[in-house]
């Protein structure tokens, strides 16, 4: 079922931003569930960007993908890694080309009009990358992040949201693509190369096309985009998807853990001038979540968690009643639940 026919014209917030989030985009895709059914989400030339695990849940919800067929896929993807002695970081284990088999799938079932789908999701898609080549080995540095925005084929969404997923020794091969017993991350870099060459990858800072070196054609250029930017906002009315309690001091709009919390003062950790993350026990479970895979019942109830936040942020911002849809209680635990034995998986 494809959600591409859905329109809005809410002035609240005018794009949305899925975090890097690992195995919790099963969050992100539970607050996607939530915003969907209240018509949210997909808007005309709505912008939708996304890093790192928020790359793919972006990519696919543009491609008509539901969220729960995407949750079927994130339990299926954490049940193959967890049989791995060390997880994901199990040595010749490539978390890449196990999301890629998944992740293919999905996004070609969804996609029955290329030539549509490819005009929807140019300058509406923007996927965050990494240029390896200024990757800083310590701090920050806002020019070493690129962004996707325009595309030429299915196959250049989904290689630009692979690589937006590839961390070096933890998604993917530490040795990149000179690691010859994996395939999916040379073709995606040859691929987002040839994006390159035509001007379909941008500077985050300035936005002008990025020009590929000759030489770099034997190694790939661009790494996990939430490396550098693990919190993209396009503007000041993005809507900003996190599966972990932060704070945006000088952002407004948010979905995250942190908005269930009470008022009482929290100690905090301040990741840069923008994002602030809550020095707490769940918070460091989430953060391990994030990059060891978990079991289905933890991952169902982060998907019930994403959509509970995302109910109350709407309620909270008296959203609910704007385009006359009938509001029901919270996605429950137990829902949530069914739905994963609707999909075939335990």
């Amino acid at each position: 079922m494809a959600h591409n026919g859905i329109r809005s014209t809410t002035r609240h917030f005018t794009s949305i931003s899925f975090s890097g989030a690992g195995f919790l985009a099963c969050y992100h895709l539970g607050v996607a569930e939530c915003l969907l059914r209240h018509n949210l989400l997909m808007q005309e030339k709505f912008i939708i960007t996304g890093v790192s695990g928020g790359a793919l849940v972006a990519s696919a919800l543009l491609a008509g993908v539901t969220p729960t067929d995407g949750l079927s896929a994130a339990l299926a993807i954490s049940e193959t890694t967890r049989q791995h002695r060390f997880d994901a970081l199990q040595p010749g284990f490539s978390l890449v080309d196990e999301m890629y088999q998944h992740f293919e799938q999905l996004v070609r079932d969804a996609v029955t009009n290329e030539e549509l789908f490819l005009q929807q999701v140019n300058g509406t898609l923007r996927i965050g990358l990494t240029d390896r080549r200024v990757f800083p080995p310590v701090g920050e540095n806002p020019h070493a992040y690129m962004v996707v925005d325009t595309y030429r084929s299915v196959e250049d969404v989904l290689a630009a949201a692979l690589l937006s997923s590839y961390v070096p020794g933890v998604t993917g091969p530490m040795g990149g693509t000179w690691d010859t017993r994996h395939s999916v991350l040379p073709w995606a870099s040859r691929q987002v190369h040839a994006m390159m060459a035509e001007g379909c990858v941008k500077h985050g800072v300035t936005g002008q096309p990025i020009v590929p070196h000759p030489d770099v054609t034997s190694r790939e250029i661009c790494w996990d985009g939430g490396l550098v930017n693990a919190f993209p906002i396009v503007d000041q009315q993005t809507l900003m998807v996190a599966p972990v309690a932060v704070d945006f001091p000088h952002h407004p709009h948010t979905i995250n853990p942190a908005v269930r919390q009470s008022r009482c003062p929290v100690r905090v950790l301040r990741h840069n001038q923008w994002v602030s993350f809550h020095l707490t026990r769940e918070n460091a479970i989430r953060l391990r979540q994030i990059v060891m895979s978990s079991d289905a019942d933890v991952l169902q109830a982060r998907f019930a968690e994403g959509y509970d936040d995302a109910q109350h942020y709407l309620e909270h911002n008296n959203l609910l009643s704007v385009h006359g849809v009938v509001t029901t209680s919270t996605l429950s635990n137990d829902a949530t639940m069914e739905t994963g034995k609707g999909i075939g998986l335990s």
